[in-house]
């Protein structure tokens, strides 16, 4: 009788492995929290060099860089890169307004944060 318990509790995990979803296989570079575009409100042109951005989790700033590129991946490195939560962004550029947006959520994924896309569109200061 404990020879049958036992090949039967075997054939039964064996069965359980079979359900197991695939692993899922990552790449090998870490996506960013965001990808952040900055634009001219009035053209809607890139400001494609120059602008800073401050990322801010619940415990305070993760992020400050002046970028180079469009679109500009955020890491939060702050966090770990490719950190989740829900941040707030300000985006500065000489010539124009401070704009900020809050309550970006960014959602983790099986490889880590699910990229959030961000358009900031500055106001040309007066």
């Amino acid at each position: 009788m404990k020879k049958t318990w036992f090949a039967l509790s075997a054939v039964l995990a064996l069965a359980a492995c079979d359900r197991v979803a695939d692993p899922v296989a990552c790449p090998a570079y870490i996506p960013p929290s965001l990808n952040v575009t900055v634009q001219d409100s009035v053209t809607g042109a890139n400001l494609t060099s120059g602008s800073t951005l401050v990322l801010r989790g619940a415990a305070g700033v993760v992020d400050s860089t002046t970028v180079e590129t469009q679109p500009f991946p955020i890491n939060s490195r702050g966090l770990g890169m490719g950190a989740s939560g829900t941040f707030s962004l300000t985006v500065r550029h000489a010539g124009y307004r401070e704009w900020t947006k809050s309550g970006i959520e960014v959602k983790q994924g099986q490889c880590g944060a699910r990229t959030v896309d961000v358009e900031a569109r500055l106001q040309p200061a007066p």
